[in-house]
């Protein structure tokens, strides 16, 4: 909550510890603040009001490689003073692959410096970066993952790509399977927003209860009737091959579908005069078997009458 932009003391002027490491995320990603922010020693030559050189040396003892603090992975930082709020410090520090942001407040003389190198330890000793770039190939979303947007909803598995260099800190020993993962629809900006084009969406991770890294993923259009991952295997296309791209125009589709009902009619219809055939075949069998008994019984009864009289 700033009332000001200098920082001096003010009764409605405060923030707290993660709200600067916040700040501090977004301005190391301009270069031109990471550099003024991790200068360690500057020279100013004489200008038309000064004719002397002039030189500037950081205040931040951990960043510096005068002071007695120097802390070797230390990049950048900023100091603060006042009577009221006492020593603040914001560090920036990197190792390897792992960046992390350590924020002291309300510190008597000293103890910012010692609370940071214990903080800026801890999470360096402890904690690995992993690189969703690795896992790239196979980072196990499902359509269920995706959220629904308003009447919009996946109805196959997605396709995406990594959009950016996600990553995610876990405890050292961690892997990529002990992460819990949230989806959510974003603009082509990454910022997370409902009634997209649904080309975008932001994947965030969590360790426990704690999120600890996330990624951007560009997500391969959809269409609203039928996918590479869903054709349907009675539409034909205008070459009589089945329809396994993306779907065409409404009019093609409409095609497609028409001649798809053709053909379960005409089928049908086959099936239906091929068991009447089998029925007029069976009986018409039936029929001669049963017409030849016939005959032969009279044949005997004839023979028999014949036989009756002679005896007689």
């Amino acid at each position: 909550h700033f009332v000001n932009a200098h920082g001096l003391h003010s009764e409605n002027h405060y923030t707290t510890c993660y709200d600067m490491a916040l700040i501090m995320a977004e301005a190391i990603k301009n270069p031109d603040f990471l550099k003024i922010a991790s200068t360690k020693f500057y020279e100013c030559g004489p200008t038309n009001l000064q004719s002397e050189h002039r030189y500037w040396a950081i205040k931040h003892k951990m960043v510096s490689e005068v002071e007695g603090r120097h802390y070797e992975d230390a990049v950048a930082g900023k100091t603060g003073y006042t009577d009221e709020a006492l020593n603040t410090l914001v560090t920036y520090g990197k190792r390897g692959d792992v960046e992390l942001i350590v924020v002291a407040m309300n510190c008597h003389a000293g103890v910012q410096y010692d609370t940071t190198e214990t903080l800026l330890n801890f999470g360096f000793n402890n904690f690995s970066m992993i690189h969703l770039s690795d896992y790239a190939k196979n980072l196990g979303l499902r359509k269920e993952d995706f959220p629904k947007d308003g009447d919009y909803q996946l109805k196959n598995e997605p396709q995406y790509t990594l959009a950016n260099d996600g990553y995610a800190i876990v405890p050292t020993g961690g892997d990529y399977s002990d992460l819990t993962r949230n989806v959510e629809w974003t603009d082509e900006n990454g910022t997370v927003m409902s009634g997209t084009d649904h080309t975008h969406a932001r994947v965030t991770y969590q360790y426990g209860e704690r999120k600890v890294g996330y990624g951007l993923l560009e997500v391969e259009a959809e269409t609203p009737e039928q996918d590479s991952m869903n054709a349907d295997p009675t539409a034909l296309d205008s070459s009589g091959a089945n329809v396994t791209g993306p779907a065409g125009t409404d009019e093609e589709e409409a095609s497609s579908s028409g001649l798809g009902w053709i053909i379960w009619l005409v089928l049908t219809v086959i099936l239906i005069a091929l068991i009447v055939f089998v029925l007029v075949v069976f009986f018409s069998d039936y029929s001669r078997r049963k017409r030849r008994r016939n005959r032969r019984n009279a044949s005997g009864q004839v023979k028999y009458t014949y036989s009756k009289k002679l005896m007689k």
